[in-house]
């Protein structure tokens, strides 16, 4: 049975990992999941090396996977990436080719290096897979086609919406009650200018991904550290307006709001290519899977 690793960091990859793993266990698939710490890459590297190496932390013969599968491009996912290249492991990226300029965050260049560390590469789209094989082409690696696959996004996958948190209106002709709903992650501009707020609406904030965590901005009514992904796009899905600079302007806001509901804050994402996106990525990955690496 083919053994496979994935490393699980911050909320972002959970989440779009999370179908492609029921689908891999559905297949026969051996699969384990690995908790890093976001943010962190030397324990990291040393938690995945020693998997990778077919150790437990007292050096004794544990699980050693056959392929490790990485999602996204955070520090810590670069880390599992670099542990399993390192241990001679195969790699699967999911969500490589992505570009961003200007370059904003550590990720943008993360993202590459997981690439070229990489064995078979699935991709959002067709652009995508155009860089993804320039970038290996450039370093003198394999520019095989058949190893880059053009997937789509799993970010639709298993849709689950839970609106228990939307506000109501204390108003009985009025249902639901308007707000605005913000997710700011990392270095931005921040919301401080009053132009951004509108002071008559109610404001919901998500905490940011770890990295350099904001916290909560002057002004929000409402503050949610951290929520699961159901609640959060419960309330995305309901929302009068999204003030962000998170990736879910692209990918999951684009499937419930109009474009002059999204409002892009920064330059984080901002140059990062826009959709329409395939949806159904678990499905195709697990399949390509099945037909390389058997079960």
């Amino acid at each position: 049975m083919v053994k496979i690793l994935v490393p699980i960091g911050c909320r972002s990859d959970e989440g779009l990992s999370a179908p492609v793993i029921k689908r891999m266990k559905s297949a026969g698939f051996e699969v384990k999941t690995i908790r890093l710490d976001a943010q962190q890459f030397i324990p990291s590297y040393q938690v995945v090396d020693l998997m990778c190496r077919g150790q437990n932390h007292v050096g004794t013969f544990a699980w050693k996977p056959d392929l490790v599968f990485i999602t996204g491009d955070r520090v810590e996912m670069c880390a599992a990436a670099c542990a399993a290249f390192h241990n001679k492991i195969k790699i699967a990226h999911f969500y490589g080719g992505v570009v961003n300029i200007p370059i904003t965050t550590f990720d943008d260049i993360d993202r590459h290096c997981i690439t070229l560390w990489s064995d078979i590469q699935f991709v959002e789209s067709d652009e995508c897979a155009d860089v993804v094989a320039d970038l290996r082409k450039n370093f003198h690696l394999m520019n095989s086609r058949h190893n880059i696959h053009v997937v789509g996004i799993s970010h639709m996958d298993d849709l689950e919406v839970d609106e228990s948190l939307v506000p109501h209106s204390c108003f009985p002709e009025c249902h639901k009650q308007e707000y605005d709903l913000v997710l700011m992650n990392g270095e931005t501009i921040l919301l401080t200018a009053g132009w951004i707020w509108d002071h008559k609406r109610h404001e919901i904030q998500i905490g940011s991904n770890p990295d350099k965590n904001i916290g909560r901005l002057v002004g929000v009514d409402t503050y949610y550290e951290n929520l699961p992904r159901p609640q959060f796009l419960g309330l995305l899905k309901n929302c009068t307006r999204f003030i962000t600079n998170s990736s879910c302007a692209i990918y999951e806001a684009p499937y419930f709001l109009k474009p002059e509901q999204i409002v892009m804050i920064g330059d984080r994402n901002k140059n990062r290519t826009k959709g329409s996106f395939e949806i159904g990525a678990s499905d195709k990955i697990v399949k390509i899977l099945r037909e390389k690496y058997g079960t």
